[in-house]
């Protein structure tokens, strides 16, 4: 195979690895809207009246993708009305009608157009139970979600990484061209060693 035959080959393989190389290195760095605090916090037992429960992430939400369900131990949901956003923090009201564990469900958008889906548990003792004895809604409030049993906040691909990686490609691309272009000029050049 002559050399000239093998320069493309040798540009798409460098080209590839630094695809390959920004989105690995780019990706880990890129900011991510993840869950960074709750009150209560996960595995928590309350004893006091518990009236929200508060969700902190690391950037401001979108308050308009916004989804908190919060349900007892037997399936009923006893979060109640509409989440509360202020900047980074989700409020949602509840009404603790029976002790025992209690599973918070979450989904929100972060301003950076990251989604999160999320959830933990808490337990409320006797103490805790609101005293109108309130039992929520039956079932599932419409438009809920299921909770996802892994951390989404861990995604590789949002849309900076891949914008991210796609710039990159093309920068690549571009640079070994011009470098293809200019390499061929001096070669026309040289003179030929065949006379």
């Amino acid at each position: 195979m002559k050399q000239s035959q093998r320069r493309p080959a040798v540009r798409v393989a460098v080209a590839a690895a630094i695809v390959v190389l920004t989105a690995l290195v780019g990706a880990p760095a890129h900011g991510h809207t993840g869950l960074v605090a709750s009150t209560p916090g996960d595995g928590d037992t309350i004893s006091s009246p518990l009236e929200r429960v508060a969700l902190a992430f690391g950037t401001p939400i979108d308050p308009h993708h916004v989804e908190v369900v919060v349900q007892d131990a037997s399936g009923r949901t006893v979060s109640h009305g509409a989440a509360v956003v202020s900047g980074s923090t989700v409020e949602q009201a509840l009404r603790v009608s029976s002790p025992g564990e209690h599973s918070v469900g979450y989904r929100v958008v972060g301003s950076d157009g990251h989604a999160v889906v999320g959830s933990f548990t808490f337990t409320a003792t006797g103490a805790a139970v609101a005293p109108d004895g309130d039992a929520g809604s039956p079932s599932r409030a419409a438009g809920s979600f299921q909770v996802a049993s892994s951390d989404p906040g861990e995604e590789l691909w949002d849309r900076g990484t891949v914008v991210l990686v796609l710039a990159s490609g093309v920068l690549a691309l571009v640079v070994m061209t011009v470098v293809g272009v200019r390499g061929r000029a001096v070669r026309a050049l040289e003179p030929d060693d065949d006379y």
